[in-house]
């Protein structure tokens, strides 16, 4: 996106720039994607406070299997017939 500075003969200068027609359509899809965010917040708020759940039940997981294989007896040695 390129855009085209409108120089003015001010002190200090002052330039003004306007967005080109591809960087017009770029702000319709940003202002929608926006707005689609602001509506579902909630659910989105929601599932990430899920996705935290499950994964911290998956490190609970982990360290109980931790503890369950440091708590089995170990065999000092192995005999092969």
């Amino acid at each position: 996106m390129r855009s085209t500075p409108a120089e003015y003969v001010y002190i200090p200068p002052m330039v003004e720039y306007s967005l080109t027609s591809l960087g017009e359509i770029f702000l319709e899809l940003i202002t929608t994607l926006y707005e689609w965010g602001e509506i579902h917040l909630a659910d989105l708020a929601a599932i990430a406070t899920n996705r935290e759940n499950v994964l911290s039940a998956i490190e609970r997981l982990k360290l109980a299997a931790v503890d369950v294989f440091n708590s089995a007896p170990r065999v000092s040695s192995v005999c092969w017939i």
